[in-house]
């Protein structure tokens, strides 16, 4: 059970137009980079793609990089961000003060548990608050 690499720097510059790839949960057809200035006018690098219904889109490069693979059948992790298998993962139930939801979690180690942890939940009295305001 490994992870499944993610894009760098080289491997991006070195992929081809119309090449597939995934960017967290979203199948896209890379179309090349860019460099372009950003919001604040320093010069950026930008990754250019087109989503599955036919829009263009573009990303900054280290948002590619850090969410990007080429391996389109693996799926992301909640907890710790690592592209996985398939079968290297489990959907897992997270409970929150006031909801649940089913993700997908690393079979091979506690991310469900650690991400279950991390939740905060708000005092009794802020809880009971927020009922007795929504039953209004």
């Amino acid at each position: 059970m490994h992870p499944i690499p993610k894009l760098t720097a080289q491997r991006l510059a070195e992929l081809p137009p119309g090449t597939p790839i995934r960017i967290g949960a979203q199948l896209v057809t890379f179309n090349g980079c860019s460099i372009r200035p950003n919001f604040k006018g320093e010069e950026q690098t930008f990754v250019d793609y087109t989503l599955p219904d036919g829009t263009p889109g573009s990303h900054f490069e280290y948002t590619v990089l850090d969410a990007g693979t080429e391996h389109l059948e693996s799926v992301r992790c909640r907890y710790c961000g690592r592209f996985r298998h398939p079968e290297d993962v489990v959907k897992s139930t997270i409970k929150h003060w006031d909801r649940s939801e089913r993700d997908d979690f690393c079979a091979d180690r506690e991310c469900a548990l650690r991400y279950q942890q991390s939740i905060r939940v708000p005092s009794h009295k802020r809880a009971a608050g927020l009922r007795i305001r929504g039953n209004r």
